[in-house]
């Protein structure tokens, strides 16, 4: 029987079609006889078989000498972890873009995650973040997540995670697009989602979007605290990590006192909303230092009508470091037990039936010693004035209206040459009861003493919630 190497080598020089051919045409031979074993018969066919496979390889582009199939470059997944503690696998292609809303409907941070670029959010009517039609392309999908911005106007009860597409309630309606929205618990707060799906989006990005709100999660590390460390003290900025309490603070002998809560609780109200109103407590006023963050609060002292609390969930702001202004005294007496002297809080209650209250530690202010004092928590309001006629004499005649059981704080005017800012600023309660109706409020306001600058010009100061802490 003929070698494989002298039956391959009359191959050598043909072209590419011949060599097939002559590997079909090669004769092998008669079959033996029947008196023969068929042992030989098997071989030659085998062997046949054998060159034509052999050919074939050869003949192969995969036949080539260290040629391997080539590697896939279609775009990956991308695993998105938002500052929040949350994640998910967007989508090859898509886009990430944090986004942060300050708008008098509410205050809200977060990610738009979508198949195309689109524009910046903002609150609808019910709180709900939503992209105008015309920062939205038709054929575009996208998930927006992030904290809840306050009263919604509908229900939010929060969904558990996972996640689906089907979990969202459909919201609103853009005119290119539908929009759905939900809330769902974190480790450290709630949150809010939308979804908004263009009138045109192809089925391939529902459901890539589908995809990418089930893959929501939160990573290990947002579900750990830092345990409290060291005996409970004063407040300080060390007391508070990623907006919550991590140390036991105590204030007055325990008399007003914050511990860390359990990390599966979770507050209603997002930081950026109570933080707005807790900052602009009178309380803070010419108070450079403090710290804000959720914890369990503990109230022992019960005067104005406010009750005590034990360890309810609340927002607290923590002022301290102001210094009193005592021109008669050089050398005030210092009383032999004052913890935290000239500290002040301010708390968001929402156990317990909710409230706000604020808290004045036993101080010594000027050789008097005063409190501890608990009262209804303020806020400071500028709010909307008209005029009624022009500026006569540096005084001007406004009409305004306060905001529901507020007061008059002051008027707040300060400019240069002839021109003045002038706002009205109302002390309101974070926590108002039933108040009679507000009538507008019709008053003379002395921009400048007589005999002062003389003022031809009274502009209009912001209006809104205004800041008092200096920290």
């Amino acid at each position: 029987m003929r070698d494989l190497k002298d039956l391959l080598e009359p191959l050598g020089d043909r072209p590419m079609p011949d060599r097939w051919d002559s590997i079909q045409r090669r004769s092998v031979g008669p079959l033996p006889e029947p008196h023969r074993s068929r042992l030989g018969a098997g071989v030659v066919a085998g062997v046949v078989a054998v060159l034509a496979i052999a050919a074939i390889v050869w003949l192969s582009p995969l036949g080539e000498t260290g040629r391997q199939p080539e590697s896939s470059t279609s775009p990956q997944p991308n695993q998105f972890v938002s500052p929040q503690g949350w994640t998910v696998t967007a989508p090859p292609g898509w886009t990430t873009k944090a986004f942060s809303i300050g708008q008098p409907g509410g205050a809200m941070q977060g990610t738009v995650i979508s198949s195309r670029p689109v524009g910046a959010p903002e609150l609808n009517e019910f709180a709900i973040a939503v992209i105008a039609s015309d920062a939205f392309p038709s054929d575009a999908v996208a998930l927006i997540v992030g904290d809840v911005p306050g009263a919604t106007g509908r229900s939010v009860q929060p969904v558990p995670l996972p996640l689906a597409y089907a979990d969202f309630e459909q919201a609103a309606s853009t005119g290119n697009a539908t929009v759905g929205a939900l809330s769902f618990e974190g480790p450290r707060q709630l949150f809010s989602a939308t979804t908004q799906v263009g009138s045109d989006a192809s089925d391939a990005d529902v459901d890539a979007l589908r995809a990418t709100i089930a893959s929501l999660a939160f990573g290990d590390e947002a579900g750990t605290l830092p345990s409290p460390s060291g005996a409970p003290g004063l407040p300080t900025q060390d007391a508070v990590v990623d907006g919550r309490f991590v140390s036991d603070v105590v204030l007055d002998d325990g008399a007003f006192s914050v511990q860390p809560a359990p990390v599966g609780t979770v507050p209603v109200v997002p930081k950026a909303e109570a933080e707005k109103s807790l900052l602009a407590s009178p309380e803070f006023q010419g108070t450079p230092d403090g710290v804000v963050g959720f914890g369990l609060v503990t109230s022992k002292v019960s005067q104005y009508g406010i009750p005590t609390y034990k360890a309810d969930p609340a927002w607290i702001a923590f002022g301290w470091g102001g210094v009193a202004n005592c021109p008669d005294i050089t050398a005030p007496p210092s009383p032999a037990l004052l913890p935290s002297s000239g500290y002040v809080a301010v708390a968001l209650i929402e156990g317990a039936g909710g409230g706000a209250i604020s808290y004045e530690s036993k101080s010594d202010t000027c050789g008097s010693v005063t409190g501890p004092t608990v009262r209804p928590a303020t806020y400071i309001e500028s709010v909307p004035w008209t005029a009624n006629g022009d500026v006569t004499g540096g005084t001007i005649q406004i009409t305004y209206t306060l905001p529901a059981c507020g007061t008059l704080a002051q008027y707040n005017a300060g400019g240069t040459g002839d021109v003045e800012t002038l706002s009205v600023e109302a002390e309101v309660p974070d926590s108002p009861g039933l108040c009679p109706g507000a009538s507008p409020i019709t008053d003379v306001v002395q921009l400048s003493p007589p005999g002062g600058r003389t003022i031809t010009t009274v502009r209009h100061g912001p209006t809104g919630v205004v800041r008092q802490a200096g920290f």
